[in-house]
């Protein structure tokens, strides 16, 4: 049923299928495990009911918040081993501590059983009379059909617990022709100065098999390193290619923020030296490749009544790599005449497929109603009684759908039925190369654990980098920073340091500043408009099309930028879309079009923010003009407005 491939330091299995299944509706399986037999054991709760919750109408929560009901049975359950029907006959065996070759010959059974209780046996009787029979089994090079030599495993790892390993033994291993025997040898050494020592002598860091280089990794995560291991280790990193490994960047991350961060500093400062040294490129045309014709989407016509459609499916990271979660917003915008009432749930369905996986949320969260031409963000699932942020990963490179689906089981009443669902393609990409992938993965596990002012060093030093490398830093450190934290301070020079970098605003770098305690939580005054407006990533529109405000009301604009191109958002004189869009065309061709942020010296231009780069985020506050009217929004960058394009409405 599962044929299980190798790929670096991990395994996967492309045709994955259940090993069981049951008419029954009894039958519950709920744990399975490989048995030392070989054989697949499975737990079988045996029970109608084995689900926590949700809590169906009617019924109440006892003990452990569960729904109560007469269907739950606590009396059955039941336990199959399930074996390959041509597997060789079973032979029983008697081990007894008296018969001390027998155990030492029980090594080398064919059944694991039978050596993890030899194993177990001349452990417990303690006596080291069998270390030269056991060494003697570790220097045997051979190795079984599947490339193994399990009795040199089980001797090593006796020896260990007898305390009768010696150096000549622990290098015959380390030099075994099986790469498993290597492995384990790695996972018995004392995390020391002289087991770094070996692993560099043997050049375990480029062994052939990645298992070998991911152990010796760890050894040299736990131990002292001096100046020879240290390029032994920076050296292979810069050479190495695997990046689409499970494991390995992780084992990389954890050398680097071993030991206080030390060898982090190091990578950091000869990765900004490298960036200083890349010579810069040439300025290129912004639009390149920005194919306008492939941004448009065919109007939806509205229906009467409520008519629910999902507008946009908005991911962060707008471009992730293997390994990296990305967060989930769904947009669901009500196109007919008449509102959603509140207390009415939006049920969304939502699927995450691709290479091989799939992955499916339920979302039953929102229920605010939705007004005629309103557009709603979701952001949360449910789990029976647990909600939590719509996220998903991967570790495998490819493209992924991502497709939601409004309603799925009919219980809204809709003018449409049949424009419910959108799909979003997502490819998942390699990170770049193994030292920045690296060195972000160990920044985020350095940052759970590290004072905030070795953070904002940190963080000074990496401004030698490309705005990728520098945006990168500041990501793992709000991925690893443990928010719980209370009483964190920082010194004068650094707020000043963070406040400079947070021009224009970071949502990251402003959670963690706020965190932090450079600066206050910020909370909305009751009588302000608060409206989040997003740039579509490669669709040159905004996500808000229209919002409302009262005259003379105090409107708060947080403007989001996730595209790759640059944008602002420019609030204009009723009726002047065309005028200040061609004006701020003709920008393109004065040199200080840049520093002026395409916005263009009329009296038609109200309030405007300044261009803002991808992955950042600007808050634009002003007062709403005194006369009622439609006050368009637009973006001047030159060839935008066209686009991108809104309305706030004064009433």
């Amino acid at each position: 049923q599962n044929n299980m491939t190798k790929k670096g330091t991990d395994y996967y299995d492309a045709d994955a299928f259940n090993l069981m299944a049951g008419a029954d509706e009894w039958f519950s399986p709920v744990f399975a495990e490989v048995g030392p037999d070989g054989a697949v054991w499975v737990a079988d709760w045996y029970s109608y009911i084995i689900q926590h919750n949700p809590v169906p109408k009617g019924f109440d929560n006892g003990t452990g918040n569960a729904y109560q009901t007469d269907l739950r049975d606590f009396t059955h359950g039941r336990l199959y081993r399930v074996s390959y029907k041509n597997a060789p006959a079973y032979k029983p065996m008697s081990l007894s501590m008296r018969d001390v070759p027998g155990l030492v010959a029980a090594l080398k059974n064919d059944n694991m059983f039978w050596r993890m209780h030899a194993q177990r046996l001349l452990i417990e009787r303690g006596q080291k009379d069998v270390a030269p029979q056991l060494m003697e089994i570790v220097r045997d090079q051979r190795v079984d059909a599947i490339g193994i030599n399990a009795p040199a495993i089980h001797a090593l790892w006796t020896l260990k617990a007898l305390q009768a390993l010696d150096d000549a033994t622990i290098e015959a291993a380390l030099k075994h022709s099986s790469a498993d025997v290597r492995k384990n040898a790695l996972q018995i050494l004392d995390t020391n100065a002289k087991s770094v020592e070996q692993i560099v002598k043997l050049d375990l860091l480029n062994d052939k098999e990645p298992l070998v280089v991911m152990n010796a990794l760890l050894v040299f995560s736990k131990s002292p390193l001096n100046a020879v291991a240290e390029k032994a280790f920076f050296e292979m990193m810069n050479n190495s290619t695997e990046v689409d490994d499970r494991w390995l960047p992780d084992a990389f991350a954890c050398v680097l923020s071993a030991n206080n961060g030390k060898l982090l500093k190091k990578h950091l400062a000869t990765q900004v030296k490298s960036a200083a040294s890349q010579p810069k490129g040439a300025n290129q045309d912004i639009h390149a490749g920005h194919d306008m014709s492939a941004m448009k989407k065919p109007d939806t016509k509205p229906s009467e009544g409520v008519d629910l459609i999902v507008s946009e499916i908005e991911i962060d990271p707008a471009t992730p790599a293997v390994r990296e979660r990305i967060t989930v917003t769904v947009d669901v915008k009500n196109i007919g005449n008449k509102d959603l009432p509140a207390d009415v749930f939006v049920p969304l369905a939502i699927r995450f497929e691709g290479m091989g996986l799939r992955f499916d949320q339920v979302s039953r969260n929102f229920n605010d109603g939705i007004k005629a031409g309103q557009t709603v963000s979701i952001t949360k699932n449910i789990n029976g009684p647990w909600v939590g942020n719509i996220t998903f990963s991967t570790d495998i490179v490819g493209e992924y759908n991502l497709s939601v689906a409004i309603d799925k089981a009919n219980e809204l009443k809709e003018g449409n039925k049949n424009n419910n669902s959108l799909n979003k393609k997502i490819p998942f990409a390699l990170p770049p190369n193994m030292n920045a992938f690296a060195l972000e993965r160990a920044i985020r596990s350095y940052s759970s654990v590290a004072p905030a002012d070795s953070l904002v060093a940190i963080l000074k030093k990496s401004q030698g980098l490309d705005a990728v490398g520098k945006n990168s830093m500041v990501k793992a450190m709000s991925e690893g920073w443990d928010y719980k934290k209370k009483g964190v301070k920082l010194n004068a020079s650094n707020k000043v340091f963070l406040a400079s970098l947070n021009k224009p605003v970071n949502e990251r770098l402003t959670k963690l500043m706020t965190a932090w305690g450079a600066i206050a939580e910020t909370k909305t005054a009751a009588n302000v408009r608060a409206v989040k407006i997003k740039a579509i990533k490669d669709l040159m529109k905004f996500d808000i099309t229209e919002f409302t405000a009262k005259p003379g009301q105090t409107v708060e604009i947080t403007f989001e930028n996730p595209d790759a191109m640059q944008h602002n958002i420019v609030i204009i004189k009723p009726g002047s879309n065309e005028k200040v869009g061609k004006a701020a065309d003709k920008m393109l061709d004065d040199p200080k079009g840049v520093e002026k942020n395409y916005v263009p010296p009329l009296a038609e231009v109200l309030f405007s923010s300044p261009l803002i780069n991808s992955g950042q985020t600007y808050k634009l506050t002003f007062k709403a003009p005194a006369v009622a009217g439609d006050y368009p929004f637009i973006c001047t960058f030159p060839g935008h407005w066209q686009l991108m394009t809104g309305v706030m409405r004064v009433r």
